[in-house]
Parts: structure tokens; C-alpha cells; sequence
């Protein structure tokens, strides 16, 4: 099968790719994505390269969404820490461990939900005649999307809500200009896995309530 080539670099810039993929210090080549992508993102993804391995865009993901999870794991901690002893609040312990286990896992579910975010993107954009790269430039910007956005849970309180709503605009945003679509193709390939994702929950949650409600029904 052969295979699509990088689209063309809009005028005036080239596929030199982000700081990441750059020679450097490897902190500064961090930030320097993260601050790329979060200020410029159009040229960031116009520059972005199609092609050049999964590896280095998959390290990155790996890293923020560790970045990510460890702070968001601090959060909990604390506020667990403020409420442990009190009635209702659970196992504080248990919730610790918890916490570590998830954070070591992080790296191979972080590497699986990459990869199936990014087929599902990649097959939603191609059924809607969007997709013009190859799903290797679709995984590169989910990629560095995902690294990014989850640094949002640096913030308290409501960092994991900042993070999921850059995470579908910058998606949004990348998948046009990689892809070269319009912006509705690449949100309804965004989009709609939410909608079905919310949509099931929202079924889940009526049918436990419905099964609850039965229960307590049948208990008096």
C-alpha cells in the first residue's frame, strides 16, 4: 500500500519540526514544545513534521501525562489527608496506593489510549474524506497534544477540566492543518467520540439511579 506523503509546509515555514525533536538540553527542549504549542499552535503544526518515527512524539506524551498524574495524585493526596479520620471519607491508605499504582501504570496506558485516540481519530477523519496524511501525523499530534494538555493538572481544583478542554481544541486545531481539512471534519472526528463517550455515561448513571430506585422499591 503506498503510503501518503507530508503535506507541503504552508509559505513561509518548513517541517523542521518542534524544539523536542531539536539537538539540546532536554529540559528546555520540554518547555520549549509545551510553550510552542500553547502560544503558537498553527505554526506548530504547520511545522510539525508528518513523518519521522512515533518515538520521540510518544516520549513526550509519556512524560507530560506523568507531569500530570503525579500532581493531580499531590491534590488528592491533600485533600484526602484533610478529611481522613472524618465519616464517609474512606480508605486513606488504600487511596495512597492507589495513587502509586496508577502513576506506575501510567506509561503503558498512557502508550494504549495514545494509539487508540489516535485510530479512532485517524478512522473518523478518513470516513469523512478529511484524513490527507498518514495516521503517523495524526499519532504525532495527539501526541504532542496530550503531553501538553495534561500538564493542565498542575492547576488545583480544576486543572483535569483545563486539560480536557485543551486537549479537544488543540486536537481540533492540529488534525485541520496536519490533515489540511476543513475545521468541521476534524472537530466531528474529535467530537463525536466525546459525545458518545458523555452519552453512554449519561445512560450508565440513568440505569443505575433506575436500579437503585427499584431497590429501594422492593425494600419497603
Amino acid at each position: 500500500m503506498a503510503t501518503i506523503p507530508p503535506l507541503p509546509p504552508t509559505p513561509g515555514t518548513s517541517l523542521s519540526g518542534p524544539p523536542w525533536e531539536q539537538p539540546g538540553d532536554f529540559v528546555q527542549r520540554f518547555i520549549g514544545t509545551v510553550r510552542e504549542l500553547l502560544t503558537e499552535p498553527r505554526r506548530f503544526f504547520s511545522t510539525m513534521r508528518r513523518e519521522g518515527g512515533l518515538g520521540n512524539p510518544l516520549v513526550f506524551a509519556i512524560i507530560g501525562m506523568l507531569i500530570g498524574a503525579v500532581a493531580s495524585y499531590i491534590y488528592s493526596l491533600g485533600l484526602g489527608g484533610l478529611g481522613a479520620g472524618m465519616p464517609g471519607m474512606g480508605d486513606y491508605p488504600g487511596m495512597m496506593s492507589g495513587g502509586v499504582m496508577s502513576i506506575i501504570m501510567m506509561p503503558i496506558i498512557g502508550t494504549i489510549g495514545l494509539f487508540i485516540g489516535a485510530a479512532i481519530y485517524h478512522g473518523l477523519l478518513s470516513l469523512l474524506g478529511g484524513a490527507k496524511a498518514s495516521f503517523e501525523a495524526t499519532f504525532r499530534t495527539v501526541a504532542y497534544v496530550m503531553g501538553t494538555a495534561w500538564l493542565g493538572q498542575i492547576i488545583p481544583i480544576c486543572g483535569g477540566i483545563i486539560a480536557g478542554i485543551a486537549a479537544v481544541a488543540y486536537s481540533i486545531l492540529g488534525l485541520q492543518i496536519v490533515h489540511d481539512t476543513t475545521m468541521g471534519k476534524a472537530a466531528a472526528a474529535v467530537l463525536i467520540p466525546v459525545v458518545i463517550c458523555c452519552g453512554a455515561a449519561m445512560m450508565f448513571g440513568a440505569a443505575m439511579v433506575a436500579m437503585l430506585g427499584m431497590a429501594a422499591a422492593a425494600a419497603n
